[in-house]
């Protein structure tokens, strides 16, 4: 699946941020002007290096990579900022095969970003099936698919990391699908926003009910938490159909992350929905994970109810 990118409006001069310690609050101050540059971009093959036609020259790459980070301003590649402002990404492919079962190629990015302030890892994989049957210009095609996807990540994520507080509500109030790792940052924000403004809670609530749609697990994982510290029984409803969604998926331990967080919310749409996974489920493992989190809601409701 691919993403929309962040609105024009999220897409800020970093020049302009807000210091870590300040930014929940409603007054703000800019950031340094070179703490949100990133000054050097790194790229090398994993030990499983990339077949040749299958990908530019890692100088092409690096300058692919600027050209996204420069898109509209928003993340500035300059000599200003200091050492240590860095883009690391490591690539490499892995030919797959199988009795009975056509070879597949398996593509792997992952990049690292660090600056002083934040730092976070981005990965993405794709699996060419059926590799003999498709070109070289095919195979290259998908590489950079996946490689300017990661790019754009990086871009995005830095844009939520430093725009005001108020810029991330309203860009994600007009609901943009974001990047998976954008969406954790994003949130992780409004967690540290709802402390320090509880007025906005009721509004947090809303942008976390319109994105519970997304299909990152990563991101799910992360609303839930969010949803579970807001304490709105409303969100209910909507988390079942995420975590009916999840449950599709492979990714097992995003599953159960968020059945644990929907114990910690509860509500009557939740203890049912984690009822039926405690006694029906296949898997052993998450059967005792909807347990645990039935008995948490349980207790929870209990609790509540005492005078």
């Amino acid at each position: 699946m691919r993403y929309s990118w962040f609105p024009l409006m999220l897409a800020l001069s970093l020049m302009c941020g807000c210091d870590d310690k300040k930014r929940a609050g409603a007054d703000e101050a800019p950031i340094d002007a070179t703490a949100a540059l990133v000054r050097d971009v790194q790229l090398k093959t994993s030990p499983l290096a990339m077949p040749p036609e299958l990908v530019p020259s890692p100088q092409e790459l690096r300058a692919r990579v600027i050209a996204t980070l420069n898109k509209e301003g928003a993340q500035l590649q300059s000599d200003i900022a200091p050492q240590g402002h860095t883009l690391n990404i490591r690539y490499g492919s892995q030919h797959i095969e199988a009795p009975n079962v056509s070879k597949k190629l398996v593509i792997s990015i992952y990049g690292k970003l660090i600056l002083p302030e934040f730092s976070n890892t981005y990965e993405r994989t794709r699996a060419v099936m059926d590799i003999e049957s498709i070109k070289a210009e095919q195979q290259r095609e998908l590489f950079l698919e996946e490689f300017d996807a990661l790019a754009q990540a990086v871009r995005e994520d830095m844009q939520v990391h430093t725009s005001s507080m108020e810029e991330v509500m309203k860009a994600m109030e007009a609901r943009p699908m974001l990047q998976p790792e954008p969406a954790v940052t994003a949130v992780r924000r409004l967690h540290e926003h709802v402390e320090a403004v509880p007025a906005d809670r009721d509004r947090v609530a809303g942008i976390v009910r319109d994105h519970l749609t997304q299909t990152s697990p990563k991101a799910l994982v992360a609303l839930a938490s969010l949803a579970a510290k807001l304490g709105d029984t409303s969100l209910g409803e909507p988390m079942v159909e995420a975590a009916t969604q999840l449950a599709k998926t492979p990714h097992t331990e995003a599953y159960v992350a968020m059945l644990l967080q929907m114990g910690e919310l509860g509500g009557g749409p939740i203890e049912a929905y984690l009822e039926s996974v405690a006694t029906g489920h296949v898997d052993p493992a998450i059967m005792t994970a909807g347990t645990s989190a039935l008995n948490t809601a349980r207790k929870r409701k209990a609790k509540q109810k005492k005078p």
